[in-house]
């Protein structure tokens, strides 16, 4: 089981460092799986696509936020700590952003929060689109705000008694 994650982890950071220097419609998935050093049966055992490499790697950075945010007691916590993972990983959203593929975040938010809560409604739905436009626009930006400052922004944003939908 091992090996299976470091495989998958492996064919992800081959993607991205082939993003940083290759357009993205180029890369093929002989190029990923020779720098991962891995065959094609075993990028084809755990992806269909390059886009499901990303959206895997976008889940895994949102899952690390969940394990993050399972017993916080203060509300707005949840906004930093999302804010601050997404800053760990700041090289690799510029690029994911740099190939038009930031919509790859919305659809891990949504396979995330979905498999976390069993259901996504409307208002969640309304919740995810805020946060994922607003890290779209720190993305955009190059990520220049410091996570305690975007954690402001968003505050400074929703209404005062607020609960957030992403918590269980």
């Amino acid at each position: 089981m091992k090996r299976k994650t470091n495989s998958k982890h492996y064919i992800c950071e081959s993607l991205l460092l082939l993003m940083e220097t290759m357009e993205y419609q180029s890369i093929t998935i002989s190029n990923i799986v020779y720098k991962a050093g891995v065959n094609r049966t075993t990028f084809y055992r755990h992806f269909y696509t390059k886009e499901d490499v990303l959206i895997y790697f976008i889940e895994n950075i949102m899952n690390h936020y969940l394990t993050k945010t399972n017993n916080i007691k203060i509300h707005h916590e949840y906004l930093y700590i999302l804010f601050s993972e997404f800053y760990n990983y700041k090289k690799e959203l510029i690029i994911i952003h740099k190939h038009n593929l930031a919509l790859l975040i919305a659809t891990a938010f949504r396979n995330v929060f979905e498999v976390r809560l069993g259901w996504v409604d409307y208002k969640m739905n309304y919740h995810l689109g805020g946060i994922y436009n607003t890290t779209i626009q720190w993305i955009q930006n190059g990520m220049k705000e410091t996570p305690e400052e975007m954690t402001k922004i968003a505050l400074s944003i929703l209404p005062k008694n607020f609960k957030p939908y992403l918590l269980k």
